[in-house]
């Protein structure tokens, strides 16, 4: 009975091990999400993850440095953002003046859509003014047909 618990003693520790990882061991999908946050450092246009360069390299390689240590994610953002400045972040801050670049497109579609409506209408009245027959006075309306059926 005793070696049974053991057994499963061990067991449940060996799995458990096994699934948990190493301290100072990097998660490669955390790896590549905080990799994915900047542009390359020698500005090549290039995400971090695509750039061959060797500033690149080293900048990976400071990354998971920083991680393996147990800096978290926002620690290594505001880390290369002192360093750097916002211009090496993939994509704007939420926050300030930043906050503009997500908002606008969003105006932007609300007016367009707005401006299209408004245009639309404008058309569909001036349409509907024009199919409607203009409305003659009957003596007027006789003399016309007098004097055409004169030149007829």
């Amino acid at each position: 009975m005793p070696t049974k618990k053991m057994f499963f003693l061990l067991l449940a520790f060996s799995l458990i091990s096994f699934l948990t990882p190493v301290y100072g061991e990097v998660d490669k999908d955390v790896l590549n999400n905080v990799i994915h946050s900047f542009w390359a450092p020698d500005f090549c246009g290039m995400n971090l993850a695509d750039c061959p360069a060797s500033s690149a390299e080293e900048m990976r390689a400071q990354i998971k440095q920083m991680l393996e240590q147990g800096k978290s994610k926002q620690d290594i953002i505001n880390y290369y953002t002192n360093l750097y400045g916002t211009k090496i972040l993939a994509e704007p801050p939420k926050t300030g003046f930043f906050a503009a670049v997500w908002v606008m497109p969003a105006v932007a579609v609300l007016v367009g859509a707005f401006l299209a409506l408004a245009v639309v209408k404008k058309r569909k009245r001036v349409q509907n003014i024009s199919d409607e027959p203009a409305s003659l006075d009957e003596n007027i309306t006789r003399e016309v047909e007098k004097e055409l059926k004169k030149y007829l």
